[in-house]
């Protein structure tokens, strides 16, 4: 009974459970079904070679409605537009292409799917990659310029060499390589996963080798250290461990860290946390924060301006200070802030 309903499908009769197998055979008209149509009764038969020569002389009757929902699954149109049964060779055949299709179809489903998604991916992961990279090195090239040396000097209003913090340097010490030479520390932050790759471009752009001279062949002191420290925006506080060597920073960098409007809030508490820590250890000066982002979203950018607005005194560097590349026509603005009063 396994066996015929796995090779020919469901019964189409009512037939009792304890009633012999019903193989294709003649036979007169029967009851109806469940469903109310007609059906042809099969009567049991032993012989295969009875079943075939019996199935190929079978004749349409008329007055025999068609199952519709049978179609495809062990039946073939007889004359006169009638269903009748085939042999079991031939339905399970159709079978097999039912089953065959349905599974061609799944496999270019599921081909299509995984292949859009792992498109999409790597499309907007290099798209943030790439993006990273048009801000990066133009902010870099632009702090190392004579307007940059000028504005920090203004901002820190020190003799002395200052402290610089990074937020969100990702894997790019580029902006510590544009400034070793003008401050007196450099830390770079972010999450913990990026260390590994960080400090292997740190490396390679020697910033943990000290310089030789070419002639005494010592290291000379005119670079100052860089250091990487793990620091969540959401998860992390701010404490003094994280300016030392120095006692607090007086500078803080952001490059094309306003992109994630979920990321806003930590983001500019963090920044609020490392001045305010300047302002309960020294009174040289505040500490000042200079914010460097690619326009994308307006949305986006609002958002961060509101929230900036409401604990710092804001001034957007004009493009007569700035590169071709920086400039507001290009789609990039650089912000300067200072903490307002508690």
């Amino acid at each position: 009974m396994a066996q015929l309903s796995a090779l020919l499908g469901d019964e189409i009769s009512d037939a009792d459970e304890g009633k012999p197998d019903f193989f294709f055979g003649g036979g007169g008209c029967g009851g109806r079904s469940r469903n109310g149509y007609k059906t042809i009764q099969l009567t049991p038969v032993r012989d295969v070679s009875a079943v075939r020569a019996a199935a190929a002389g079978v004749v349409a009757r008329p007055g025999i409605r068609r199952p519709k929902r049978r179609i495809g699954r062990g039946f073939c149109r007889g004359e006169g537009g009638d269903c009748l049964p085939v042999t079991g060779l031939a339905g399970f055949e159709s079978r097999r292409r039912h089953h065959r299709s349905r599974s061609v179809f799944f496999f270019f489903f599921f081909f299509f799917f995984f292949f859009f998604f792992f498109f999409f991916y790597f499309f907007f992961f290099f798209f943030f990659y790439f993006s990273v990279l048009m801000v990066t090195p133009p902010f870099a090239s632009w702090l190392a310029s004579a307007p940059a040396a000028t504005l920090l000097s203004a901002l820190t209003a020190r003799e002395s060499p200052a402290a610089v913090l990074e937020l969100g340097c990702g894997i790019s010490p580029l902006n510590a390589v544009a400034l070793r030479r003008r401050v007196s520390s450099f830390v770079l932050s972010d999450q913990e996963y990026v260390q590994k790759v960080l400090r292997r471009n740190m490396t390679a752009a020697r910033l943990d080798v000290p310089e030789q001279d070419a002639k005494r062949q010592q290291p000379r002191c005119e670079s100052a250290p860089v250091y990487f420290r793990p620091l969540d925006w959401e998860t992390d506080a701010v404490t003094a461990a994280l300016c030392a060597p120095a006692r607090c920073f007086d500078v803080v960098l952001a490059c094309d860290c306003v992109f994630n409007e979920a990321l806003l809030p930590p983001f500019v508490q963090t920044c609020v946390d490392v001045c305010r820590l300047k302002r309960e250890l020294d009174d040289a000066g505040p500490c000042a924060c200079i914010v460097a982002q690619q326009l994308r979203s307006d949305i986006v950018f609002s958002a961060w301006m509101t929230l900036f607005l409401e604990a710092f005194h804001v001034w957007r560097v004009p493009d007569e200070l700035l590169p071709d590349e920086l400039r507001l026509e290009a789609g990039f603005v650089i912000h300067v802030a200072i903490l307002r009063d508690a």
